[in-house]
């Protein structure tokens, strides 16, 4: 009799044994949660941060624009495609800001930095839009120059990218040009170039 005792309490916990776990469970559960609340929180930040470099009014609005930009500066690289048929015409609707009585429409001209914040935070922390590779970039440059040289002249990668439906804005094309171009022989090395965004 005594031995089923026993092993009917080893089976069977006492309450004050399934509450004691039961409380370190959710403790467990809390400190998750709360790690996972500050993990939020710093991604917040750096989004807010990096919207502040492009809302020069302080109306809290990411001009339209600037969204792929400020995108890719907290690491999501969506293709222009994605950035023009799904990201931007979820991030803007149109009636945002009009419905209101707002004379400022941020649907036309913007993006709310609560949704664009809400957004992002799902994206860095899923990992959306991961940067292609390295050998996927080379493989790009590679297509341009078929003879195989190790290069490509300024002039031709201006033309591919400023003159299409996906064209680079002027200012993106300078920065881009100054970065990867070589002063000395004005062509655009890009085995260089590709090493250089190496993390």
């Amino acid at each position: 009799m005594t031995t089923k005792r026993t092993a009917a309490s080893i089976l069977t916990p006492s309450t004050d044994t399934a509450q004691h776990h039961l409380a370190a469970y959710r403790a467990a559960l809390d400190d998750e949660e709360q790690s996972r609340g500050e993990s939020h929180l710093a991604e917040r930040k750096k989004i807010r941060a990096a919207v502040e470099l492009f809302d020069r009014d302080k109306r809290k609005i990411l001009p339209r624009e600037e969204v792929g930009t400020v995108m890719r500066y907290l690491g999501a690289y969506p293709s222009e495609e994605d950035l023009m048929n799904d990201i931007l015409p979820a991030l803007c609707d149109e009636d945002d800001g009009v419905a209101n009585g707002s004379s400022s429409t941020a649907g036309s001209n913007g993006v709310k930095l609560e949704r664009f914040e809400k957004f992002m935070v799902r994206v860095m922390v899923e990992r959306m839009y991961e940067p292609d590779s390295e050998e996927i970039i080379l493989q790009a440059f590679r297509v341009l120059d078929p003879e195989g040289r190790g290069y490509i002249d300024e002039s031709t990668l201006h033309e591919l990218l400023t003159e299409n439906e996906w064209a680079f804005r002027d200012k993106e094309w300078e920065d881009f040009i100054r970065v990867a171009k070589d002063p000395d022989t004005n062509y655009i090395h890009y085995e260089d170039y590709v090493s250089m965004l190496a993390p």
